[in-house]
């Protein structure tokens, strides 16, 4: 009766990391930027069912390609948006469920395969499991995956009553197996409806069932299969178009060995930088695994469940790897997460044999394991280069700045659907294009409308990063770099695709005369022949975070070299506020400054502690490019006040 007994230790138990679980796959859940991926997800999330189930993402300008993932998880995406609105949090919590999901199936396989301290161990590794962590918390279907495709071998499990003994009550009970055969069949065509990779479990699944007929000689297991792929053929005929689709360059063969030892090191800890974990760490989890083979395997009692996860683990990564001979499908171990259960059921059964041996020895590496988990949880918690993709820094920083007429040029249309999520929500203005238009790579036609864009817009936000694949973006942004100006760039730190702008303009800032906006100066720097001419009223952000600074400069002599600039924005007492450092252009020198003309430069200054009321200044150096000496001004100072501000209250 204990199976009926809600309130068991066993189910205390799990109830408490299933709370875990969810605690640590909504921590910090919005933290992320949406990265490319995720934008595809967005924009299939705002579709109708029939717009999903049609399988087309249309690029912009307008150009119609075909998704190589079905559609039930971007219905349930829908589904969600329409009750829950499209915030990172709520794009991401059918991945947080499926991850929690997951956790009570590792439990009920273990029980059922090996026993209640199984099932306990196991659901405890996908608890801490920074892999599963990191993907439940990602708007894409890899959780999904994970837990159906386990759902599916449980399910198929029981109505096959393997092992013998599991279940209780009679086995004449004809409508209860044809209800876990129903449930079976529904959770199997959901699974092949979320990703086609999850078509490589079907020959475990075949397997299991040609054994089953053929000892059991099951009449009910033949009438299933064959309902299922009838059921099945519309999916298949989708599985066929992926095949036949053309994939991204990033698509690429690998070799069996790297395959196993990256998704083994990933599943065991996590996913590092640098492809593999190291030994040192993997060592533990490496010796459960084998001690859950091997022990399972000499064990009467547990070999043929050691032996169906050996199957579980190694029919369908053969399966997958046959399948890259034909189309590479891999990109990293998300790809196979669907054997991931496997090996954490193994891993648990490892535990358990030790523990009754030896128990001071599974103590201690069940706490290796955990520490280890819990150490990397904490590096993808906290180590800032752990960020997928920083697109939103990029639109909200692009949006903050753009004026009506500039243009914003996306080297990446497909990025173009999170660059716009971003974008809006912070209230960019300037129009925004692609470049190369979708799907061209041709780098001349390219160029030519780069070159029509510059000179119709006054400045030319160029979003480098992501780059479009084979496409030569490094070409096109060198090109810029000796043909137009540039006011600034950014790029922010990422762990897979970058995000990084430039920011041009054709129309190079040379006044014949100050503007009616700038307050006259005419302090001059006599050993470089420069003269700050002029300076317009510094303008604060609303938030205070920020302060615009145009300055104009004047050389009565050609210039012999380039210039730093020091600005620092000091209230009363002399304490900085704000700084900013550099030469008033990256890439056009003072040397190529016209004589006699107004030169204007724009400075965006950060004020990293908000700025309280008060009366600040504005304070000048310069110091040589070349040789970094202090350039005195003709009153003999080093730094010079050049304007004051007034913040109210």
């Amino acid at each position: 009766m204990d199976r009926f007994r809600l309130f068991n230790r066993p189910a205390w138990r799990l109830i408490a990391l299933l709370l875990i679980a969810f605690g640590l796959r909504v921590y910090h859940l919005d933290a992320q930027s949406l990265w490319n991926d995720e934008g595809l997800a967005l924009y299939r999330a705002r579709l109708t069912l029939s717009e999903n189930l049609s399988n087309v993402i249309v690029v912009p300008p307008n150009v119609p390609t075909r998704d190589t993932n079905p559609p039930l998880y971007f219905i349930e995406l829908s589904a969600l948006r329409m009750a829950a609105g499209e915030s990172e949090y709520a794009l991401r919590f059918v991945s947080v469920m499926a991850g929690v999901l997951l956790v009570a199936l590792l439990y009920v396989t273990g029980k059922r395969l090996y026993s209640a301290r199984v099932g306990l161990i196991a659901a405890g590794l996908g608890t801490l499991s920074p892999f599963l962590v990191w993907y439940s918390q990602e708007a894409r279907p890899y959780t999904q995956i994970a837990a159906l495709s386990l759902a599916s071998v449980y399910l198929l499990l029981r109505a096959l009553r393997f092992p013998r003994g599991a279940d209780e009550g009679p086995a004449s009970a004809t409508w209860r197996s044809w209800l876990i055969w129903a449930a079976w069949g529904a959770v199997t065509l959901a699974m092949l409806a979320s990703h086609f990779n999850t078509f490589l479990l079907l020959p475990l699944e075949g397997l299991i069932l040609a054994i089953a007929m053929i000892r059991l000689r099951r009449r009910e297991a033949l009438i299933v299969m064959g309902g299922l792929l009838l059921l099945a053929a519309p999916l298949i005929v989708y599985a066929v178009s992926r095949a036949q689709t053309t994939l991204d360059a990033v698509f690429r063969f690998r070799p069996l060995d790297s395959i196993a030892q990256e998704s083994l090191s990933a599943f065991v800890i996590g996913a590092p930088h640098e492809i593999f974990q190291p030994l040192w760490a993997v060592l533990p989890g490496l010796m459960l695994l084998t001690v859950g083979v091997v022990g399972g395997l000499l064990s009467k009692a547990w070999r043929q469940s050691a032996w169906l996860m050996l199957a579980y683990l190694l029919v369908p990564l053969a399966a997958f790897y046959a399948a890259m001979f034909v189309t590479p499908i891999y990109i990293g171990p998300r790809h196979i997460i669907f054997l991931l259960p496997p090996i954490y059921l193994l891993m648990a059964a490892g535990v358990t044999l030790i523990w009754n041996r030896w128990r001071v020895i599974a103590w201690g590496v069940i706490a290796l394991q955990v520490g280890l988990m819990g150490w990397w949880l904490t590096v993808q918690f906290t180590d800032p280069s752990y960020v997928k993709q920083d697109v939103r820094s990029a639109a909200c920083e692009i949006a903050a700045d753009a004026r009506r007429d500039d243009i914003v040029v996306l080297n990446d249309a497909v990025g173009s659907f999170v660059f716009d999520y971003y974008y809006q929500r912070c209230g960019g203005e300037a129009p925004w294009t692609s470049i190369p238009v979708y799907p061209s790579l041709d780098f001349d036609e390219a160029l030519s409308q780069f070159q029509a864009t510059t000179e119709a817009a006054n400045r030319v936000w160029y979003v480098t990063q992501p780059a479009r694949a084979a496409f030569d973006v490094r070409g096109m942004d060198e090109w810029a770099r000796g043909h137009l100006l540039r006011l600034g760039h950014q790029k922010f730190t990422a762990m897979w695709l970058g995000s990084a702008y430039q920011l041009y303009t054709a129309h190079f800032p040379i006044l014949d005369m100050l503007p009616q906006s700038a307050q006259p100066r005419a302090l001059t720097w006599p050993s470089a022949g420069l003269q700050l001419a002029g300076v317009e009223p510094i303008v604060i952000s609303p938030a205070r975070d920020q302060a615009q600074v145009n300055l104009y400069w004047q050389l009565d002599q050609p210039a012999q070299r380039n210039f730093n600039f020091t600005l620092r924005l000091v209230d009363s007492t002399g304490a900085e506020w704000g700084l900013w450092r550099g030469t008033a252009f990256d890439n056009w020198s003072a040397k190529k400054w016209p004589v006699g003309k107004y030169v204007g430069q724009s400075v965006n200054m950060i004020l990293p502690n908000g700025l309280p009321a008060g009366e600040y200044a504005l304070l000048v150096s310069i110091v040589g490019g070349q040789t970094n000496e202090v350039m005195p001004s003709a009153v003999g100072l080093t730094e010079v006040e050049i304007t004051k501000t007034k913040v109210e209250p």
